[in-house]
């Protein structure tokens, strides 16, 4: 059974003998190779360029780490970061200030309310802002009205707490609010870079933006940590002890065992021996020194007396056949 008729399979077999290998073939193929191997040179290309970005968003960040880390090996070191505590009172306050309280607006439009809460919040004061309202418009002088007050505070705390216990306690704190943002800043700085490379949609080079926003996140960087540090030693509170008295009597919290009661005993009671020997008391009062007030008894018979050597399961001396215990020892 044939497929096609006799007459096209006739016309498909002329066609067939007709058509001839053009003479430029291997032209093309080498045209073909040329242009696979521009692709391929363009891929890797484009892979250099994502590599060369990758290392240039980590020395980026490189620099970044290079600052934060130096500032956590000085005071490691025992940096005095006193000297630092005024110009970051004033920095903080500044731009609290200058948020709420703009230079172009009017003092009766300012945010007063906002702003009292902040201070608030910030150095847990409430009055920081009495006899300061409507009695200013420039926002700069208000910055420095707070912060002369704050400092103020800030003497007499160290006037309570000691300069040398004040210094160590600003290291402590700067080193923890440093450790706590650099991780948040670190993961913030992860979520930048992943999704930077959908800049270049928009037409603007992905690179030029992460280090553009990686500049302004390291400047909130170091304004937050200057506002954390602020806002922890501002609200540290001195509590004096009260000098405690001199135990009169040593309290024991563990059970006695027997080595320790036994032992005690005998201890006191060789302290307590003379020429002769332990006497009885000695023995009797350090069993109760010993065992925290449980007395050792030791019964002292007299040597006449037949029931004196008597053992309990030893039959009485009386005669009566019974055990010594059941029968006169029945009452010890």
């Amino acid at each position: 059974m044939r497929l096609f008729g006799g007459n096209r399979m006739d016309r498909i077999s002329g066609m067939m003998a007709k058509t001839q290998i053009p003479d430029d073939m291997p032209i093309q193929a080498g045209m073909v190779s040329k242009a696979i191997e521009g692709a391929q040179r363009q891929v890797e290309a484009m892979n250099f360029g994502a590599r060369k970005h990758v290392l240039e968003y980590d020395d980026v960040m490189n620099k970044q780490r290079e600052v934060i880390y130096g500032e956590r090996d000085s005071i490691l070191d025992g940096k005095d970061i006193h000297g630092r505590v005024q110009e970051q009172f004033h920095d903080v306050v500044e731009a609290g200030v200058l948020d709420l309280c703009p230079e172009k607006v009017y003092s009766e439009d300012w945010d007063w309310d906002a702003l009292d809460v902040w201070l608030k919040a910030l150095t847990g004061m409430s009055d920081l802002l009495d006899g300061k309202r409507g009695n200013t418009d420039n926002p700069h002088e208000l910055t420095n009205e707070v912060v002369d007050h704050l400092l103020e505070i800030y003497r007499a705390k160290e006037a309570d707490l000691g300069e040398d216990n004040l210094r160590e306690l600003e290291r402590q704190v700067m080193l923890r609010v440093i450790d706590t943002r650099w991780m948040e800043h670190l993961l913030e700085m992860d979520y930048l870079k992943d999704g930077i490379g959908l800049r270049a949609m928009g037409q603007r080079d992905p690179l030029i933006e992460y280090k553009s926003e990686a500049f302004q996140m390291f400047g909130g960087l170091v304004a937050g940590i200057n506002e954390d540090f602020l806002r922890t030693i501002m609200h540290v509170q001195v509590v004096k002890q009260p000098a405690q008295s001199a135990p009169t009597d040593k309290v024991s919290y563990s059970a006695p065992s027997e080595q320790s009661i036994f032992g005690g005993a005998a201890q006191a009671a060789a302290v307590s021996a003379g020429p002769s020997g332990p006497s009885p008391q000695a023995i009797t009062a350090a069993g109760a020194s010993a065992g925290g007030g449980a007395v050792d008894r030791t019964v002292v018979k007299d040597k006449e007396d037949p029931y004196a050597n008597v053992g309990r399961n030893d039959p009485c001396p009386c005669g009566s056949g019974k055990k010594y215990k059941k029968c006169h020892g029945a009452a010890e």
